[in-house]
């Protein structure tokens, strides 16, 4: 009975301590009038949201004392994209200086054998390309055309480059999924062979500044000896 009353107690000291806070958010909002009072919340609250999605909207705030906006965490040289994306090691991405080349055509791109080794491409397992893909593996990652990982039940597997017999394993194992079924039947995903780059394969190139659509052009591979 007492631990009853002790916490009715509390809930009504509660109670006491939540209304003064709402007396005192009410007297700080300018205003005479409730309606008032209202209307000046309601702006101020806009304010806010402006100020989070672009903090350069906020006009009332000095500039020492801004919190920086959605869009200047994006924008400019010190944003989001330009200082920690672009230019960065990401997978299926290389950077190089550029020459022309007269001896190959001019939709063909000359990839050096150092990065065709490197840059790989996850080529879906099927009964037309299995010999080449089991070939691919047993190549491995030093030797073009080769293979580096293989993708299969959701578990990536590193082949080795030292170990033949091992990548030789693997690529017995390399067989296409059975895409054919009722239609009540949850299809597989096919296995996965992240292979060198080849000839004839299609790159996007781009130069920075990316600001048109001209800046990044497709051009086919061509991996020089």
């Amino acid at each position: 009975m007492e631990e009853e009353e002790e916490d009715v107690t509390k809930m009504g000291k509660l109670k006491l301590k939540m209304s003064s806070k709402k007396m005192d958010v009410i007297s700080s909002i300018p205003g005479k009038t409730l309606p008032q009072k209202l209307e000046n919340a309601w702006l101020r609250l806009q304010q806010h949201v402006n100020s989070l999605l672009d903090s350069d909207l906020d006009r009332l705030t000095s500039a020492d004392d801004k919190t920086p906006g959605i869009k200047q965490l994006l924008e400019k040289k010190d944003g989001l994209f330009r200082k920690h994306m672009m230019g960065k090691r990401v997978n299926y991405a290389a950077r190089s200086v550029i020459s022309p080349d007269p001896y190959i055509a001019t939709n063909e791109i000359g990839l050096p054998m150092v990065f065709a080794v490197k840059l790989t491409y996850p080529c879906p397992v099927t009964p037309w390309n299995t010999k080449m893909l089991r070939q691919a593996v047993i190549n491995g990652p030093m030797k073009h055309p080769g293979a580096t990982h293989v993708v299969a039940d959701g578990r990536t597997v590193l082949l080795s480059a030292t170990d033949q017999s091992q990548r030789e394993a693997v690529a017995k194992q390399l067989t296409a999924t059975d895409t054919h079924g009722s239609k009540h039947e949850v299809f597989n995903k096919p296995k996965l062979v992240l292979r060198h780059i080849q000839t004839g394969d299609v790159m996007l190139l781009n130069r920075q500044p990316t600001l048109h659509k001209g800046s990044i052009m497709a051009h086919r591979v061509r991996v020089l000896p």
